[in-house]
């Protein structure tokens, strides 16, 4: 067995859990069709997906062909996106396809439950990438260059040269499609793989070893500022919900206003030094919502002094339907059901709890991700009705957590609108009605 592939065995036996559910990001390339051959040969189950860009027509459609057959000859899942360019793609064309890619192998992964990301990547990739990120504001962390295991992105080649790769798939005559764009230096990666990184190479014929070690240390120094920087930044953050991190931007500044840290914090998610400029710049008493796309996982809102990164999704949380108070005792998202007899036992405080009187149709009650355009008799306005928009603008609410919050109805009505309001629905009926005090976790 050649050297590498021992090198990878291995990595794959330490990093691969028997568990774990891998995708493969097939584009039938070399370094793509090399990782599905090694994941094959090694006894590991993964499944495949390949996305189409319709840049370059007919050898596009070849190549999803390719990757989709070669797939169904193994008896290996196999999923597929098709897109066309628009005008989003016309400013960054490679920027757009990564992107649309990122997203397409995030949404399968969340969808399918998959644990872990098989990229391609390989060293040349890693030399290309070095002299891409140096030539350009980024961080400093980006210099160290991808990782073999970073997150769910699993790269097992990344330190295999592309040349011993092609060599072991002729070796096998195992086909792959040649990207014929790749040839052209009119983008910037082709140019510095092409053109630049060979001419540096005469006069430092040991560059690849020079950068793997530079890149080493650049990766430690990044693991040991990595480790201050969380010390620093932790107590201003508060996790709200599993998708949802809160930064109280306002107060880091009081207690440190360090651009510096700030900066690093949000450049090690991803984060491009123009829009961490703009965050840093906003004044903390404007509440008007402000959102950004941070990163290709995470997106942004600014409000009111108060920094929310959050992953991008247009799927809400499931409906409920429930018939009984055994029901609702059941469910997840409940703390506690109990019976409450006197009035004075049935005062709540904050708005994460309320009073249900069991009257005649109190049930069903349906809970529901909250519409805009709900409406509720706000309990002590004198049955006033405000729609839930007008609760959250009220609250100051920002707009990346509002689909967490949901609504309770039943045919009367709205009875309590989570984490803003309660119904006049719910007052004290007097002692001939069965109260209960619903707390949510």
């Amino acid at each position: 067995m050649d050297n590498w592939l021992q090198r990878v065995k291995s990595r794959i036996e330490y990093n691969v859990a028997e568990t774990d559910k891998l995708l493969l990001a097939l584009s039938g390339g070399a370094d793509s069709i090399a990782l599905f051959h090694v994941l094959r040969q090694f006894g590991v189950q993964f499944s495949v997906a390949h996305i189409n860009y319709n840049l370059r027509g007919e050898d596009a459609k070849m190549d999803a062909d390719f990757a989709e057959r070669l797939a169904h000859q193994h008896q290996i899942e196999f999923f597929k996106k098709e897109v066309f360019p628009g005008e989003e793609s016309k400013n960054d064309l490679q920027s757009w396809a990564r992107n649309i890619r990122y997203q397409f192998f995030d949404q399968l992964i969340r969808e399918q439950d998959f644990t872990l990301l098989a990229l391609g990547h390989h060293k040349n990739d890693q030399i290309e990438q070095f002299f891409l990120k140096s030539m350009r504001p980024s961080s400093v962390f980006s210099l160290g260059g991808m990782k073999i295991l970073d997150g769910n992105r699993f790269r097992p080649l990344l330190d295999v040269n592309k040349d011993d790769i092609k060599s072991w798939l002729l070796a096998n005559k195992w086909e792959w499609r040649e990207d014929k764009t790749n040839k052209k230096t009119d983008y910037k990666r082709n140019w510095w793989r092409l053109k630049g990184i060979p001419h540096i190479q005469t006069q430092y014929p040991d560059l690849e070893q020079r950068l793997s070690t530079l890149q080493e240390k650049m990766q430690q120094v990044e693991q040991a500022m990595t480790f201050a920087l969380r010390a620093l930044i932790t107590p201003f953050i508060t996790q709200l919900f599993r998708e949802v991190t809160q930064f109280d931007l306002k107060a880091f500044k009081r207690e440190h206003n360090s651009k510096e840290l700030f900066s690093y914090w949000l450049q090690e998610k991803g984060f491009s030094v123009d829009t961490i400029e703009r965050l840093w710049g906003f004044d903390s008493e404007d509440f008007e919502s402000k959102m950004f796309k941070g990163s290709q996982d995470l997106d942004a809102e600014f409000k009111g002094g108060v920094l929310y990164l959050f992953k991008p999704s247009n799927t809400s949380g499931p409906n409920y339907n429930v018939q009984s108070i055994e029901d609702l005792q059941k469910l997840d998202r409940i703390k506690a059901v109990s019976l409450v007899k006197e009035e004075a036992d049935a005062k709540l405080e904050g708005h994460k709890s309320f009073i249900l009187p069991i009257k005649e149709h109190a049930f069903p009650i349906s809970i529901q991700p909250t519409d805009e355009g709900d409406k509720i008799a706000v309990f002590g306005l004198g049955g006033k009705k405000k729609t839930a928009k007008e609760l959250f603008k009220d609250a100051r609410m920002p707009q990346c957590i509002r689909k967490y919050f949901y609504t309770w109805k039943n045919k009367s009505g709205v009875l309590f609108i989570e984490n803003l309001r309660t119904s006049e629905l719910t007052r004290w009926s007097g002692g001939q009605v069965q109260h209960y005090k619903i707390e949510l976790n």
